[in-house]
């Protein structure tokens, strides 16, 4: 029996894309500022929150960043992952 190879397969865009959310999590932690601190997987891939706006501990406020490494099509505002986005 002959080995067949599986067009599709490959696991470059996934690894890639782990990688590029790994180099943009340690820009975003190197980048943190008093009062801030990362959550990562939790409401998207990277969440900055900041806690004590006005002077109130308990209100924070959160930057939702989900990561895609996208390698050759361009993203558009009716390009279907941008338009999930926004939904």
């Amino acid at each position: 029996m002959a080995f067949v190879a599986i067009a599709g397969r490959d696991s470059y865009p996934t690894i890639a894309g782990f990688v590029f959310q790994v180099n943009v999590t340690l820009l975003r932690w190197l980048e943190l500022r008093e009062r801030e601190h990362l959550e990562l997987e939790c409401g998207e891939d990277i969440d900055t929150v900041q806690s004590g706006l006005g002077g109130d501990t308990a209100t924070e406020a959160r930057l939702l960043e989900q990561i895609k490494a996208r390698s050759t099509r361009s993203v558009t505002l009716k390009s279907k992952e941008a338009l999930q986005a926004l939904a």
